[in-house]
């Protein structure tokens, strides 16, 4: 994001589910974010919530 600047970047719900873990996996994996450093790892790490002031501030901070 630093990179390319943040107005280059959106959020987006793209499904919901109930296996968390698996389709993040499925997801990082489909759009290649791990090996292009956009995921620090290859998901299902087991953080399941959303801080949205964290989310904020690192926005902010960008």
């Amino acid at each position: 994001m630093r990179k390319y600047g943040i107005e280059h970047f959106h959020i987006e719900l793209i499904e919901e589910t109930n296996n968390p873990e698996e389709r993040e996996q499925y997801w990082i994996e489909q759009l290649d974010t791990y090996k292009n450093r956009y995921n620090a790892t290859k998901g299902g790490d087991g953080k399941h919530y959303l801080d949205y002031d964290l989310i904020i501030k690192t926005y902010q901070e960008l």
